[in-house]
């Protein structure tokens, strides 16, 4: 239960930076609504400019503060997996090594620097998080992390 409040919170906190980034100010809102993962692909993949979606907004807009906040998120919410894995019996292997690789995937970001390369990295992990992207078989019906959650 813990860790699918965490999540919950991670999500909209890391929307609002998004949304900071991208629109400057936002409806207090708007975050719990974008945490649903089909709103957050709608609302990001618009189009803002004739080159540019909203998502490429966030990523060419990205600053070492919004940055630095979203790092402290991702350690926050990485914090509570690794709470989980040390104090739960999870039920099945793959539930474990899912949520090892999510750790992992968040301490690999801890370093991300303001430089494109990093961002771009950094925000293509987000948007396979947010949006259900999977590289091999393309946006999920559900969101693969509140699954493993449900699954404890």
């Amino acid at each position: 239960r813990s860790l699918s409040i965490h999540y919950k919170h991670f999500k909209e906190d890391c929307i609002g930076v998004f949304l900071a980034v991208s629109n400057g100010s936002y409806d207090a809102t708007l975050p719990e609504i974008l945490s649903d993962q089909t709103k957050f692909k709608e609302y990001f993949k618009e189009q803002v400019s004739d080159s540019q979606t909203r998502w490429d907004t966030v990523a060419n807009n990205l600053n070492g503060h919004y940055l630095q906040e979203l790092i402290t998120q991702m350690e926050m919410f990485r914090d509570e997996i690794n709470f989980v894995l040390n104090n739960t019996d999870l039920p099945q292997e793959v539930n474990f090594k899912f949520f090892k690789q999510i750790s992992s995937a968040i301490y690999f970001h801890k370093k991300t620097g303001i430089d494109y390369d990093s961002t771009k990295r950094l925000c293509r992990f987000f948007w396979e998080l947010f949006a259900a992207w999977d590289w091999g078989s393309g946006y999920r019906k559900r969101d693969l992390i509140e699954e493993m959650i449900d699954a404890i």
